[in-house]
């Protein structure tokens, strides 16, 4: 085997086992949905799962063959499913929810984009759990302080954390290319 495919195979794993701790995380949530007492609207979970599952499909797609962009399909794919899982638990406080905490989904790819993709893909990302955040406050019939506090709350938190990220990708690289210029100048000398 060439030394270039030994590469390609080690970023395939590489890239697997990347997506693999995103997905694993994102499953058990899904999943979590149908513990007792159970969701609401049950309809609405099946629909969260369907499209769960074409999230999931897309790992299959051949992502270097595509533009990077192409990146936001499955994204998008997991905001549906993620609104989806949190209106079919409910937000009624008189009603037993299995929706309880999981607005934090949201996070999963606003994280993803910050570590491996640009920062305007991170605005995208922070966006898309925006409107997600929004949707569901509108379908599900909790206050609107309630709303306003949920969407307000995990914005600022994505925010915060993709530009944490992003500045500490930063420092990093920089820090890479300093230490690969004093490579350079040692053997120099």
């Amino acid at each position: 085997m060439s030394e270039g495919q030994e590469r390609m195979r080690a970023q395939r794993r590489q890239f697997m086992m990347r997506g693999l701790v995103f997905v694993g995380l994102a499953t058990v949530a899904e999943a979590s949905g149908a513990l007792p007492p159970g969701p609401n609207d049950v309809a609405t979970y099946v629909a969260s799962v369907v499209v769960f599952a074409l999230c999931m499909g897309c790992a299959v797609v051949p992502w270097r063959r595509l533009p990077r962009w192409a990146i936001g399909v499955p994204i998008s794919l997991y905001f549906v499913s993620v609104g989806l899982l949190l209106v079919s638990g409910g937000t009624d406080p008189s009603v037993q929810s299995t929706a309880g905490g999981l607005s934090v989904l949201v996070l999963l790819p606003v994280l993803v984009m910050a570590l491996y993709y640009p920062r305007s893909y991170s605005v995208f990302a922070v966006v898309g759990a925006l409107a997600t955040l929004t949707a569901v406050g509108i379908a599900a019939h909790s206050s609107e302080a309630t709303n306003l506090r949920r969407l307000l709350v995990w914005t600022a938190v994505a925010v915060a954390m993709s530009v944490t990220i992003h500045h500490l990708r930063d420092n990093l690289e920089g820090q890479i290319d300093e230490s690969a210029e004093l490579t350079r100048l040692g053997r120099i000398m």
